[in-house]
C-alpha cells in the first residue's frame, strides 16, 4: 500500500525584546502540542502549512515561511492512515449496512483479512490509565482500500510574526476550543510525544538547541503521595498539595509510573489557574518530580474510581480559615474547566452512550452534581432541598453553590470536625479532597467520550 497521508508542521516565532518565543497549541485534553494539521487532497504542502497556522491560531501576517525539514514515515505493521474520511460498512461491498464513520487523519489497525478491494480495520481505543491497557472503545468494519494508507509524510516550516495578541487567546478548531501561548525557546515547557522529538528541525533553523536548554541540574524534586491499595493489587495515588487523585494503576508499580507525568499535568493545570503556591515544593516544569509514597491503606475489595475509602492521617488535621480560601479557590477553577466543555457538546450528543453499561455525557454530569450533594451530606445531615433540574449544568450548578456556601461558612470548631458514616471517617479536609478528585476524573471521562462521538460522526 504506497499511498500516503501528507502533514504539516508549523513552528510559529517571534522576537520578543531579546528572547525568540516558540507558539504552542494546548489541546483540551492532549496537553501542549504544536500547531499543525493534514493537507488537503491537491493542496501544496506549504499552502496547507499557512492555512493550518491561521485556522488553528487565528494568526494571518507572517512575515516570512520557509520549510525547514521533510520526513516520511512508514507507519508500524497492522497500522493504516484514513486518507478520505469514509463510512465504516458491515461487510466488504458498500450497499452492504454502514454504522458508523471515519474522519480523515486517525490511525486505525487492520485485522489481516481484505477482499474486493476492501480491508477490514478496528479504530481503537485504550482505557485512560496506563494499566491494565484494557480496550474500552472499538469500532470494527470493512473500509475502501483507497481510503487507506501505510505512510506518512510530514512537511516542517517555520513561520515568523512581527505582531500578534500578547499572553494567550483562544480558538475553535477541529471541534475543539484551543488555548494558545508563547513559551521563551530557552524556557520550554513539557510538549506532548512524539512532537518533543520534533524540535530539532527548528532548531537548525535558528540556532538554538532544545536538549541543552531543557536540561536542568539538581536531583528531581520531591513530591509525597497516599496510596490506597485494594485486595486487586489495585492502586490509587492521592496528594494533599493540592488536594485530590494524581495517578491510579492495575498494580501499585502501574501507578507510580504513571505518576510523574500526572504530577506535570497537575503542575500546569495549577499554573493556568493562578493557584501553583498549593503545589508544595515548586519546581520547573522541565522537571519530573521523584513520587515518594508517605502512607498506604490497604483496602478490603477492589479499588476503582470512585471505589475509595481510605481515610489518611492529613484527612484528620483540621482546616485553617487560609487552606480553606484556597481549596475553595481551586473548587472554582476546576469547576470552569468543566463548565468550558458545554459550548463543546452538541445538543444530540448528550445521550452518547460509549459503552452499553457506561453513563452517557448526560448522565455523568449529573453523577458529578448528585456526588457533590452525598459528600457534604457525609458532614451535614440536614441540608437544604435543592429545586428538581432537568437540566444537567443546571444541577451542577445548584449543588456546587450549595458546597460553596456550606464549606466557605463552616465555623471553627467546624473546620475541625470528625463525622463517622457506616463506619468510614470524613472530615472537612477529606469532604474537599474527594471532591476535587471526583470532579478532575469526570472531566476525564466526559471529555475522552465527547471525542469518540465526535469520531463516530465522521
Amino acid at each position: 500500500m504506497d499511498r500516503l497521508l501528507e502533514k504539516v508542521t508549523t513552528f510559529i516565532t517571534r522576537q520578543n525584546e531579546k528572547t525568540t518565543e516558540l507558539l504552542l497549541l494546548k489541546h483540551p485534553s492532549a496537553g501542549l502540542q504544536i500547531p499543525g494539521g493534514t493537507v488537503e487532497p491537491g493542496e501544496e504542502p506549504l499552502a496547507a502549512a499557512l492555512r493550518e497556522a491561521q485556522e488553528e491560531t487565528g494568526l494571518r501576517d507572517f512575515t516570512s515561511y520557509r520549510q525547514i525539514g521533510l520526513q516520511e514515515e512508514r507507519l508500524p505493521d497492522a497500522t493504516l492512515a484514513v486518507i478520505e474520511a469514509t463510512k465504516v460498512y458491515s461487510r466488504p461491498r458498500d450497499s452492504s449496512f454502514d454504522w458508523a464513520h471515519f474522519r480523515r487523519g486517525i490511525h486505525v489497525v487492520k485485522s489481516g483479512l481484505s477482499e474486493q478491494g476492501f480491508t477490514q480495520v478496528s479504530y481503537i481505543e485504550n482505557d485512560q490509565f496506563e494499566s491494565p491497557n484494557h480496550i474500552t472503545y472499538q469500532i470494527t468494519g470493512w473500509v475502501p482500500d483507497r481510503c487507506l494508507a501505510g505512510k506518512t509524510r510530514r512537511h516542517f516550516y517555520h513561520l515568523v510574526v512581527s505582531t500578534s495578541p500578547g499572553g494567550t487567546w483562544c480558538k475553535f478548531s477541529d471541534n475543539n476550543e484551543f488555548e494558545l501561548l508563547w513559551a521563551p525557546i530557552s524556557d520550554l515547557p513539557r510538549i506532548v510525544h512524539p512532537q518533543d522529538k520534533w524540535l530539532g528541525y527548528v532548531t537548525g533553523s535558528l540556532g538554538y538547541d532544545f536538549t541543552a536548554s531543557a536540561s536542568i541540574s539538581g536531583s528531581k524534586p520531591p513530591m509525597e503521595v497516599y496510596s490506597e491499595v485494594g485486595s486487586d493489587g489495585a492502586c490509587l495515588l492521592f496528594t494533599f498539595q493540592p488536594p485530590g487523585l494524581l495517578a491510579w494503576g492495575g498494580t501499585v508499580d502501574d501507578a507510580l509510573k504513571r505518576a510523574p507525568h500526572e504530577a506535570l499535568r497537575l503542575r500546569d493545570s495549577l499554573e493556568d489557574w493562578g493557584l501553583l503556591h498549593l503545589l508544595e515544593g515548586i519546581w520547573d516544569r522541565a522537571m519530573e518530580p521523584e513520587v515518594i509514597v508517605v502512607e498506604t491503606y490497604n483496602r478490603r475489595g477492589v479499588v476503582a474510581n470512585g471505589n475509595t475509602t481510605a481515610t489518611f492521617k492529613p484527612d484528620l488535621e483540621p482546616l485553617e480559615p487560609g487552606e480553606l480560601d484556597n481549596f475553595i479557590a481551586l473548587m472554582r477553577r476546576s469547576r470552569e474547566t468543566l463548565l468550558n466543555l458545554r459550548s463543546l457538546i452538541p445538543p444530540e450528543a448528550y445521550s452518547y452512550r460509549s459503552l452499553p453499561r457506561r453513563k452517557t455525557i448526560d448522565e455523568q454530569l449529573r453523577h458529578i452534581a448528585s456526588a457533590e450533594r452525598w459528600y457534604l451530606n457525609r458532614l451535614w445531615s440536614n441540608l437544604p432541598r435543592l429545586p428538581r433540574s432537568s437540566d444537567a449544568w443546571h444541577k451542577l450548578e445548584l449543588n456546587r453553590n450549595l458546597a460553596y456556601e456550606a464549606l466557605g461558612s463552616m465555623t471553627p470548631q467546624e473546620l475541625g470536625m470528625t463525622e463517622k458514616v457506616n463506619g468510614e471517617t470524613w472530615t472537612p479536609r477529606k469532604v474537599i479532597r474527594r471532591f476535587l478528585y471526583h470532579e478532575r476524573f469526570h472531566l476525564d471521562t466526559v471529555t475522552r467520550d465527547l471525542r469518540r462521538f465526535q469520531t463516530c460522526q465522521g
